[in-house]
């Protein structure tokens, strides 16, 4: 058995087997007339056939009178003229866009030129010097609530248009610009002389050391021996130890 058969039973009808007739006419028929007849189509109207055939050719004759109007378009001064006014146009839009992009650049340049100008400005109105005080705002991450907004420093020395600065506490680390600090109202209270040659501190270390309440409070320590020593961190730096500290471990600092 064929799949065809599997699938729908029978073997599949080919030519007119497929169709209602029965098989003793089937040597009478020689044209497809008789066949239709047989069948019971209805013959094919002359009228229908000339009306396609008339439409066709009005079609054709339509797309012959746009080739010929394009053709005369094309040959038209007037469509040249058009054809001339849109590339001019095009040509006056790149100009216009041309001059806006260099008003940009220009305007771009003028401002850079300002800013250079207001930063020397600046540069000149800081006029600090070797041995001026002056005061260096510490950032809330790095104070206590209670704790001053800024440090007296002192500056003790220039490298690159940057100060280095040192405090009652120690030298502070790295070089600040001129725009980090500002002067220190009145005349100087700390002087070079006046400042600890030691290590290099921290921002936040110098307003812990400046700190009546132990500055921002992020001390902690690990220790396992009982924070009896000063080793220590807490101990070290006269501070109790807090929650934070040690795991819950047994504490003598508190």
């Amino acid at each position: 058995h064929s799949p065809y058969s599997v699938l729908f039973g029978h073997e599949p009808k080919i030519g007119l087997l497929s169709t209602s007739l029965h098989p003793s006419i089937f040597d009478s028929i020689s044209t497809e007339e008789e066949l239709e007849n047989q069948l019971g189509l209805p013959a094919s109207d002359s009228n229908t056939v000339q009306q396609v055939e008339s439409d066709c050719e009005t079609e054709e004759e339509g797309l012959a009178n746009d080739d010929e109007h394009i053709n005369n378009d094309q040959s038209d001064p007037h469509s040249d003229t058009d054809h001339e006014h849109s590339i001019s146009s095009f040509n006056d839009r790149i100009q216009r866009t041309n001059e806006v992009r260099q008003d940009a650049k220009e305007g771009q340049k003028r401002q850079a030129e300002e800013f250079l100008q207001n930063t020397s400005k600046k540069q000149k109105l800081a006029n600090l010097n070797v041995g001026d005080n002056v005061l260096v705002p510490v950032p809330d991450v790095d104070r206590g609530p209670t704790d001053a907004r800024n440090i007296l420093a002192v500056i003790m020395g220039t490298a690159h248009d940057k100060y280095k600065l040192g405090t009652q506490n120690g030298v502070l680390l790295g070089y600040y610009s001129y725009h980090q600090v500002c002067k220190a109202p009145g005349l100087p209270t700390l002087f070079i002389h006046d400042v600890q040659n030691d290590e290099p501190k921290s921002l936040r270390e110098i307003a812990r050391l400046q700190s009546v309440t132990g500055g921002q409070g992020l001390l902690k320590c690990d220790c396992k021996g009982g924070c009896k020593t000063n080793r220590c961190k807490c101990k070290q730096a006269n501070m109790l130890c807090n929650s934070r500290c040690h795991h819950s471990a047994t504490c003598g600092n508190k």
